[in-house]
């Protein structure tokens, strides 16, 4: 978050700065504008669900319901569109989702970061579990 509003006041670059519970609310809730008090709102309410539940309930909670581009919300959707799609090309679609019109360079970005994940998990085992987890 320091590093968003850092971008943001002294070189004018716009990200994001959510965490995935965060992402979470934002998905239920359906509130998409871009104001200080919606994100203020999300961070109550993600603070509020991590309290009450684990962070392995809210990542599988998002993914059921997550956006993975051109009309495909929920991994159940996802997994049925693309039934050979792997866990860490699931993990990638997140960022890069599905486009109407195929893009190179989106794709190329999504095999990057596919590729990327994976070798994560392979230098460091203990970071796979949430991909692993069947």
């Amino acid at each position: 978050i320091l590093r968003t509003i850092y971008l943001r006041l002294f070189k004018n670059i716009h990200q994001g700065a959510s965490t995935i519970d965060q992402q979470f609310v934002r998905t239920i809730t359906k509130r998409y504008e871009k104001t200080v008090r919606r994100k203020i709102r999300e961070q109550i309410l993600a603070i509020l669900i991590r309290k009450a539940t684990t962070a392995d309930d809210i990542c599988i909670a998002y993914i059921s319901c997550c956006y993975f581009g051109y009309g495909t919300y929920g991994i159940a959707k996802l997994t049925k569109a693309h039934a050979s799609i792997s866990d860490f090309d699931i993990a990638a679609r997140i960022k890069y989702p599905f486009r109407k019109n195929i893009d190179d360079l989106t794709e190329g970005k999504f095999n990057r970061r596919a590729l990327y994940l994976s070798h994560l998990c392979k230098v460091n085992p203990d970071r796979a579990s949430i991909f692993l987890r069947k």
